[in-house]
């Protein structure tokens, strides 16, 4: 249900220049991938938990865009921003949907290498929003 949420929240994202004025304006202790990584860094290699990794990640996306760019004129970097978190999330779950049709449809065979897949599309994701300012949650 909770990613069901913060899906929701990022599906909305509006329309959000630079990287400084991103993070002085949003403040950085711990990075969106640094949580990614060190998540799945000792999550079970399963669909469920790559899912796990994207919700950090997602969620972090959802409360930059309520809280720093909820509109197009929030600040000068949203317009800029939000599209890019927005391609980033429609292509993790795009991989993330993939893995989990593989492991639904092929029950009994080794699922790794589409796992992986997923989990590489969630840490991109992270690196993403790392590099273009959004805090961790």
């Amino acid at each position: 249900m909770k990613l069901l949420i913060a899906f929701a929240l990022a599906l909305t994202l509006g329309a959000c220049s630079s990287l400084g004025t991103v993070i002085s304006t949003v403040g950085a202790a711990t990075t969106v991938l640094g949580q990614v990584q060190k998540y799945y860094g000792h999550a079970p290699k399963t669909v469920f938990a790559a899912r796990a990794g994207f919700d950090i990640a997602l969620t972090a996306a959802a409360h930059f865009k309520q809280d720093v760019c909820p509109t197009v004129t929030s600040q000068p970097f949203c317009k800029t921003v939000v599209p890019i978190l927005r391609t980033g999330a429609a292509k993790t779950v795009a991989a993330l949907d993939i893995a989990e049709t593989f492991v639904r449809t092929h029950p009994t065979l080794d699922a790794t290498a589409a796992i992986d897949a997923a989990e590489a599309a969630v840490t991109a994701f992270a690196k993403t929003e790392t590099d273009n300012g959004v805090p961790a949650k």
